[in-house]
């Protein structure tokens, strides 16, 4: 929930002031959408806007805190009516002192609405390895106004400051752009039309276009081989992307018998982004392998093999650092592939003499086994051949005349 700050009426204030009434719009909208937030849900509440004296340009979202001090960001959502139980002394300090009375009294204040989004968005960005979203709501408490003209074009340039500061605010919404699609869904006015103070919801939705394999690097045949008594899916996988980073990589396959088998793979790879983004060690970012061995039983496979990958990701995108892409998400369905694999079953000595698995010898390797027989079956044939020349040889150096030289005369003493 993001609270919009530099009003130019007085009765956009005071809705903004009535928690009561901004949290009827807040669950209308909601409703209307048909979002439901469940106990795993989390929230955060930002006031947002600049004035012209501040040099900061993060400052134009801050992340709401309690009287203790304590940041309304990432908290466990409780139900609309549980997790708003604040009193109305409590509410006016988060919003009206912290917010309004704070951005009015430094200078002019300016809602910047056409870079707010992106901002709204980073300051909440990941700081732990907790902090994840697999979808994304930002809801404005706003007017909507652009510092009061209608055009988004002209907004930044009427705000007063440097060339230099604009071009740092464009930086980021173009960061923003890059990484996020802003999805409209609705809106309702908080307490009347006559001041335009509106609840506004959107959907943040990450890069829609990635797939698996762009994310994740691996061999597009799995390593599929025939080892002894079936096959093996062998091979590494790594991040494909400095972008991503790979949280699961989950493989589904199934027998002749329609049976599936899953085998769900969490990466080492999964690192503190600050870790992943700065080695220790100040080497330059390498991707470390993941292994992959699976057995496939050969009673159980034949021919081919049905084989389902999927992934989920962490987006690495320099502004929030924290959306998990899943395929079980329709958004990301790109990131779930499915492969026929086939399963040849051709080892053969010299190509053409089929090996039963009873004779691979002290392997499980189809390639060993090959070896291993073809040597065996040419020291064989060489044996033969040496034995059939010998014995050629041998009977050629015997000499044995033919009858028609030989005579015999009867001599007299």
């Amino acid at each position: 929930m993001a609270f919009d700050n530099a009003f130019p009426t007085e009765s956009c204030k005071d809705g903004i002031k009535n928690k009561d009434k901004v949290l009827t719009s807040v669950k209308k909208v909601l409703d209307e959408n048909d979002i439901i937030l469940g106990a795993e849900d989390c929230y955060s509440m930002v006031n947002y806007g600049i004035n012209a004296n501040e040099e900061n340009n993060d400052r134009l979202a801050r992340i709401v805190t309690d009287r203790k001090g304590r940041k309304m960001a990432w908290k466990k959502y409780e139900g609309t009516n549980n997790t708003f139980r604040f009193t109305y002394s409590e509410w006016q300090y988060m919003i009206g002192v912290q917010g309004l009375e704070y951005l009015s009294a430094n200078g002019s204040p300016y809602s910047l609405q056409s870079v707010a989004k992106a901002y709204i968005v980073k300051s909440l960005g990941r700081n732990d390895c907790k902090a994840l979203s697999e979808r994304i709501y930002l809801l404005q408490i706003t007017d909507d106004m652009y510092n009061g003209n209608d055009d988004v074009q002209k907004e930044l340039k009427k705000f007063p400051t440097s060339e230099g500061r604009r071009r740092a605010f464009s930086e980021v919404v173009q960061k923003f752009n890059n990484s996020f699609v802003l999805k409209h869904l609705g809106s309702v006015y908080v307490e009347s039309e006559v001041n335009n103070l509106q609840a506004i919801l959107y959907e943040v939705i990450p890069n829609i276009r990635i797939s698996v394999e762009s994310g994740v690097s691996y061999p597009k045949d799995l390593g599929v081989k025939r080892v002894k008594g079936g096959f093996r899916m062998q091979f590494e996988f790594t991040e494909s992307s400095q972008d991503y980073l790979i949280r699961q990589f989950q493989i589904v396959y199934k027998d002749k018998n329609g049976e599936s088998y899953e085998t769900g793979l969490s990466s080492g790879q999964y690192k503190d982004y600050e870790e992943r983004m700065m080695p220790k060690d100040g080497s330059e970012e390498t991707f470390n392998s993941n292994h992959v061995e699976i057995e496939l039983d050969k009673d159980l496979f034949q021919d081919s093999v049905q084989v389902e990958v999927s992934a989920v990701l962490l987006q690495i995108d320099s502004i929030y650092n924290a959306a998990v892409l899943s395929a079980d998400n329709a958004k990301f369905s790109r990131l779930k592939n499915t492969y026929s694999i086939s399963l040849e079953d051709n080892v053969k000595i010299f190509s053409i003499i089929p090996l039963p698995d009873e004779l691979w010898l002290f392997t499980d390797q189809a390639d060993v086994a090959e070896v291993v027989w073809t040597m065996i079956l040419v020291l064989l044939i060489v044996a033969v051949v040496i034995l059939i020349v010998a014995k050629i040889i041998r009977q050629k150096s015997v000499y044995r005349p033919e009858n028609n030289k030989i005579t015999i005369k009867l001599v007299d003493k």
